[in-house]
């Protein structure tokens, strides 16, 4: 199963109108909305619309600024023009649909409001693949280096560990290749597969 992400910007401000900036935003983050996007689209708002489900309103709070998020479940990965789609459809619920309610009703005991949306707002719409990526990584792991993975678990049993190891101490001159690979566990699996070849012993900081 695929996501796919709208993000935009957002404004909040309380019961007399004075709008809150920076830090002062931190205080919306977390608040949610489970009216489910999906259940009021169909194919005329978006070409995609068998494919998604789900899609539910967050508001996040990061950089210094407030983020009115839509998280949907897609069976693929949607192209550019059905990601418009998605994007189009989504900003329009949280000016006029579903997030309208976030202007008219307080968002907590403090009473204020949440504008999802305001004009000249900037949004976008991108399909998250990490996890399918992360997926695939793993199967790799699994294939590739199944003789290291039996040392690192070995390894772990030895110091009663339960968390990934990662590679920290097997040489300096493996540094560059641990600096460079962005998945830790594959680089730590790739040094033990070097220094098993070139006859060391192969051990972890305790």
């Amino acid at each position: 199963m695929y996501k796919v992400i709208v993000k935009g910007e957002a404004e909040a401000s309380n019961e007399n109108g004075t709008s809150y900036s920076g830090v002062e935003l931190k205080k919306f983050d977390g608040i949610d909305c489970q009216d489910c996007f999906t259940d009021y689209m169909d194919s005329g708002d978006c070409s995609a619309r068998e494919a998604l489900s789900g899609g539910y309103l967050d508001f996040k709070y990061e950089d210094g600024k407030l983020w009115s998020i839509t998280e949907y479940q897609s069976k693929r990965i949607l192209t550019e023009p059905e990601l418009e789609e998605v994007k189009s459809y989504t900003q329009g619920q949280w000016s006029d649909g579903i997030g309208e309610g976030f202007e008219q009703h307080p968002c907590n005991s403090d009473e204020d409001y949440i504008s999802p949306w305001f004009h000249g707002q900037e949004i976008k719409a991108f399909n998250n693949i990490a996890e399918i990526r992360n997926e695939k990584i793993d199967s790799i792991i699994e294939e590739s280096f199944e003789d290291e993975l039996k040392v690192l678990n070995e390894i772990k049993k030895e110091m009663g560990l339960n968390d990934p190891l990662m590679y920290m101490d097997l040489g300096m001159d493996l540094k560059e290749l641990y600096d460079n690979n962005h998945n830790y566990q594959i680089a730590t699996l790739r040094a033990i597969r070097v220094f098993r070849a070139r006859g060391f012993e192969i051990t972890f900081k305790g």
